[in-house]
């Protein structure tokens, strides 16, 4: 069953990831938010995928700003008309296909538009690093690690490149279920990734989404933000 489940999640995932580049090559100064939304639904219309497991179903942040508003509430995530895409922004995607069996995917992303400037070349090496520093730690997660020594892994990484989290819920990752959220009951399903879980992980499907910023070394009064987020198999 594990192996199935697998299997779809990661079908999930790569098709997230080729409409991600999909989409950026479609990319136009002046676009807005809802438009590139637009656009990521399409996409995922075509390959057959019309429902998404998160609320927001595909988040769109255009700039650092938009970003920061991810440790707000779920209703600020949603795609705006009022946020343009120009030359040197940053743009953050997320999304959550799911198939028609209820399994869902967890894929975001953030890139820079067309960079020119050293600052925009400064935001550039920042998403490297987050890129890094998230695939390090996914060498290192095991099914005995709880949830706290994962997240103070990244948090301790974060300290050492004076990086911030951003996270609604403070947190680096989650489990990966099919179907809804919650159990009957109400209770969650996920595994949460934070300092407060002192419980080991366990073998499952987990999606890591460190999401962080900084500021610019370059002008005191702007900042850099990045988030990836890809899931994996804990044996």
């Amino acid at each position: 069953m594990m192996l199935n489940n697998i299997e779809k999640v990661n079908k999930l995932q790569l098709l997230s990831y080729q409409i991600y580049l999909n989409t950026i090559q479609q990319l136009k100064a002046g676009m807005n938010e809802s438009d590139i939304a637009a656009i990521i639904s399409k996409e995922f219309k075509v390959k057959g995928v019309e429902n998404f497991w998160y609320d927001v179903p595909i988040i769109v942040l255009i700039g650092e700003d938009r970003f920061l508003e991810m440790k707000g509430n779920y209703e600020k995530k949603s795609p705006s008309s009022n946020h343009l895409l120009k030359t040197g922004v940053t743009i953050n995607v997320d999304f959550t296909p799911m198939d028609r069996n209820g399994f869902w995917g967890d894929f975001s992303a953030t890139c820079v538009f067309r960079p020119t400037t050293d600052y925009d070349f400064e935001k550039v090496e920042f998403l490297k690093l987050m890129r890094k520093i998230q695939k390090d730690g996914i060498q290192r997660i095991k099914s005995l690690n709880t949830g706290r020594d994962i997240a103070n892994w990244y948090l301790g990484k974060f300290k050492e490149n004076n990086i911030t989290l951003v996270d609604v819920r403070n947190n680096l990752g989650h489990s990966m279920h099919q179907g809804s959220k919650k159990y009957p009951d109400g209770g969650e399903k996920r595994i949460f990734i934070d300092t407060g879980n002192a419980n080991p992980i366990g073998e499952g499907i987990f999606a890591i989404e460190p999401g962080g910023y900084r500021k610019s070394s370059l002008d005191k009064n702007k900042i850099l933000v990045g988030k990836f987020e890809d899931c994996i198999y804990i044996s």
